[in-house]
Order: C-alpha cells, then structure tokens, then sequence
C-alpha cells in the first residue's frame, strides 16, 4: 500500500506541471496515424546556395558502412536503419544523417548517395525511430543542407524528403515542446524556404510562427535555454544561426530578423559563461561534449552572420534568469548551479544537482560533474542524474530532486535566501533550497560559497535534523596524484601546479567515480567524500 501510495504521489509530482494540452496531445498521438499524400510534388527552388558555409559535424562515418556515434562503432550491415537490439539513442543518431555535414572523401561522397538510396527504400512510412519527428526534423534539414552545399539528389530521394516534411508537419511534437519543437520548426523553415508552391509557404509560414512564439519562451532574459543544459544551449543556438543564414541566403526575413540576432547574441554569451577556459562545456544537466559544435566554432560562425559576440566577458556574472553565477579570479574559474529545475514543463534533461559547482583552477578543469553516458532507462541514466554524481550536498540518500525514469522528475527543489554579491577580488555567494524538506525533520541545505583570487572557501549548513549528510567532490581524471591524510587533500596538476584543501566538521574518504564527457565514453577518477558531523562542514581550497 505504502508502495502505491508513493507511486501515484511521484505521478502527482510529475504530471501536475504539464500544460493540458500536451497531455491532449499525448494522448491524440496515440491513436492518430496521418495519412501522407504522395503526389503533387513541390519543386525545389533555383537557387542553391548559402551565404555562409554551415558547420562541419565531427567525423562520424568512418567508410565501408561503419559509423561512430557515442563512442561506439556499428556497421549498417548490422543495425540498419531501426533496430531495438540497439540503444535507442545510437539509433537516433543514424538517422539524423549528421555524416551528409562531415568532410566526406570521394568515396565516402559515393556512399552516402548509396546510403540515402537505402533509407528511402527500407523505411515505410511512419515505422519506427526513423519516423519519430525528432530525427526526421534533424535528418530534413542535414539533406537540405547538402543540397544546397551543391549536392543533386535522385527524384526518388527528393520526393522522400517531401514526404518526411509532410509527415513532420502533421507530427509536430506539441505534446513534448523544448528543444524538440525547436528543432520542428526549423526543420518547416528549411523545407518552406527551399521548395516552392503554396504547400511550402504553409511550411514556413507554420515554422516561423512557432519559432518565434517558443523563442520569447524558451530563451530566458540571461541568454539561457529554459531547459539549462550547456549542450542543448550550442545546438539550439545552432540552429538560430542557422536560420539566420538561410533567410540571408535566400533574400527572405522573418518578422524580424533582427531580433533572431539579438537572441543568438544572448545565448552566445551565456554559453561562453558556461564553458571553461579550455572553450568546452561544463557538465551541468545533460551535457556531453561530442553532442554540440564547440564555442570557438559557433562563436565564428556568428561573426560570419553578423551576429555580435562579447568580446570580453565581466569576471563576475549573476546570471539571474537561469540562475547559474559565474565567477573568474584570478588563475581560477567558478561556476555554481543557484537555478531550480528549468522548464517545469518539461525537465526531462534536468539533474537533481542544486547548488553543485564546477572549479578550474590554472586552465584545468579539477572539479567536475560526472557528465552523461546514456539515455537509456537503467540504473547507470538515475546515477548519473542524482545528486551523488554532483558536487553538493546528499541528505539521507535521497536526490534533493526527484529523478526517475530516464527524463522525468518529480518532486523538486526550490531555491530561497539566494544573495549574490561581487567585489572587485572577491565573490560572495550563500543559498538554501527546499529540496530536503519533505523529509522527517525538515532539513534545509545551505551552502555558502567565497571565491578569491586565491583561495575557494565552501560552508554547507544542515538545518532541521537528519540521518545522513554526505557531500561529494568529483576530481577530474586528469588529475593524477592525489592524497589524502586526515581533515586534507592534495592534488598536484600539471605544470606542478598544486591545490590543497583542507575539511572541518566532516570525515573524509576516497571513492572511485566514472567522468563521462562524450556519451558511451566512461572515465574511472577519484571522488572525495566528506560525512558532515553535526550541522555544518567548512571547505578550503587554496591554490
């Protein structure tokens, strides 16, 4: 009964922050199967090039059928095109046809004319991965690409493409929204702007209206993606630039065009506060570095589009709207999640990370979340999500928010008494959230932080009574020496740079941790543990 009881509340905890209609549309698409016309085609347009090259895609068919997606190398000999045998994710990336945007050789070029062929004719329409509009939206707007990167296509791969995008806008994924109907939009945009007729304006005309509408929404007045993953932010910000391009290329505007480069301005400069100095991505919610293009890259591709990127960022920043605080002293760079759960309506890429914090300390990256290796439904995808795999705080074992299945959450943690001051040496940060109060004794976390120039010093506090208090601190794996001897440990960086930090309040242990930058990619480092005593454990870092 207890069992039940805690089931139906979690489903509560989950459900009650959906809009009503995406649970209309849910339920719609569960029984709705379109029906696609497959004739009266439209014609693609003269024209077929863009202003601006777009982006190259990591190299990821290798030659001879093979393909590396997650760090895993499969054959289409093996997988095919839709395939369960597989992770579902690994198959999303087949389909997105990412390879038609990496440095092909001749012969690779010849393949993928090959390949194409082959997904038209083993696909029936509406089967499977392959059909699901996210990949479709993706796999559209890669063709359009390589058409007009000067690529022909065969008539047969043509009409498949229209026949995907009249599929997609039948599709659209109103029940999932986010990134997903982003990505929809883009997808009508491309195919609106590229083929010519009536039923190609209504493409358009139904992607710009939603690109618009969820842009206002889903980029926050700090330049943040509401669902507040750094690497959903570089793909997202991608594809405003991409179609900024487009509408350049083709002498076409949106309402305001203007206002798209604005946006992207925004989200720039939030990304470039969300990477660490070695221009990569922190590893906050869903983040993996081989997912998105790097920051240098999309950086220069805004330049290229007239988009304005900051040229110097403040040392200090309180990015209020997602609230993330960033703070760069001296040799050192800090990055502190003091935001709640983003897109309440759909965190389905949100961790249970409250108050986490990532350091670099001389350009190396020695604090880190653990990253993401899966999208699958298994333990490792709940692991990597709670908070034991952040660099906060764990009272009596529970995640401070409720993360279950693969991209859901439930009950969820709220921030108050959040104060963010800055000096001009010194960085002042302390905040509490809700995130244990449903708990016997009603804990509350507070965690206050003070950076310097050189020194990082941590107080976490436990009001209420508790059982357990465990924090947790994920060194990254290319720090090598490490030692522990009592209340301190030592870690020696490269260049003989050294760190020392010293714990008060708390017993310390040593654990064995997997660092996940790249999906599929899993790398063993060390993990301190410090068990809070009392109430309170004090933490400095001095370097």
């Amino acid at each position: 009964m207890f069992n039940l009881f805690y089931k139906c509340k979690r489903y509560w905890n989950t459900i009650k922050y959906l809009k009503l209609s995406q649970l209309c549309w849910r339920l719609y698409y569960l029984f709705y199967k379109p029906r696609i016309q497959e004739n009266n085609w439209p014609l693609l347009s003269n024209s077929t090039n863009l202003a601006i090259a777009p982006l190259e895609r990591k190299r990821c068919y290798l030659g001879d059928g093979k393909f590396l997606f997650l760090s895993r190398v499969l054959s289409i000999q093996e997988t095919g095109w839709n395939n369960d045998r597989y992770p579902k994710l690994w198959m999303y990336h087949m389909n997105y046809f990412d390879f038609l945007m990496q440095d092909l050789s001749d012969s690779e070029t010849s393949d993928v004319y090959n390949l194409l062929s082959d997904w038209v004719q083993k696909n029936e329409v509406g089967k499977g991965v392959p059909w699901e509009p996210y990949p479709i939206s993706l796999r559209i707007v890669n063709m359009i690409k390589w058409i007009l990167l000067g690529n022909r296509v065969s008539e047969e791969i043509e009409r498949s493409l229209v026949i995907q995008v009249r599929y997609l806008r039948k599709k659209i994924e109103w029940h999932i929204e986010g990134n997903h109907l982003l990505a929809n939009a883009k997808a009508l945009i491309f195919a609106g702007i590229v083929f010519e007729g009536t039923e190609a304006e209504d493409w358009e005309d139904v992607g710009s209206n939603i690109l618009l509408k969820e842009l206002g929404k889903q980029v926050l007045n700090d330049g943040a993606h509401f669902e507040l993953s750094p690497m959903y932010q570089s793909i997202i910000l991608e594809d405003v630039l991409d179609i900024v391009n487009l509408y350049s290329s083709f002498n076409q505007r949106l309402e305001d065009t203007s206002h798209l480069k604005s946006i992207a301005s925004k989200m720039v400069e939030w990304l470039s506060y969300l990477s660490h100095p070695d221009g990569q991505i922190s590893h906050f919610n869903d983040s993996s570095m081989d997912a998105a293009v790097g920051l240098t890259d999309l950086q220069n591709y805004a330049n290229s589009l007239g988009v304005k990127c900051p040229k110097h960022l403040h040392a200090q920043s309180d990015l209020s709207s997602s609230g993330f605080v960033a703070s760069r002293l001296g040799a050192s760079s800090l990055l502190i999640d003091g935001g709640e759960i983003g897109a309440s309506y759909q965190p389905g890429h949100a961790h249970a990370d409250t108050s986490s914090f990532e350091l670099c300390v001389f350009g190396q990256r020695v604090f880190v979340n653990t990253g993401v290796s899966t999208y699958e439904a298994n333990s490792i995808r709940l692991r990597e999500r709670g908070t034991a795999s952040h660099n906060t705080v764990e009272i009596n074992n529970e995640n401070s928010s409720e993360v279950w299945a693969s991209f859901r959450v439930g009950r969820r943690a709220k921030i108050i008494d959040k104060i963010v001051n800055f000096y001009p040496e010194k960085s002042e940060i302390s905040l509490s959230h809700t995130g244990y109060l449903h708990l016997n004794g009603s804990p509350i976390h507070n965690r206050s932080f003070v950076h310097s120039i050189d020194y990082l010093k941590i107080v976490d506090r436990i009001t209420g009574s508790f059982t357990t208090a465990r924090g947790n601190l994920h060194i990254h794996p290319d720090v090598k020496k490490i030692a522990l001897d009592k209340d301190t440990v030592n870690l020696r960086l490269d260049k003989n740079k050294s760190l020392r930090i010293n714990f008060i309040g708390c017993t310390l242990k040593l654990n064995d941790y997997w660092f996940c930058s790249d999906f599929g990619n899993r790398r063993e480092g060390k993990c301190i543990e410090y068990l809070i005593k009392d109430v309170e454990a004090k933490i400095l870092i001095k370097w």
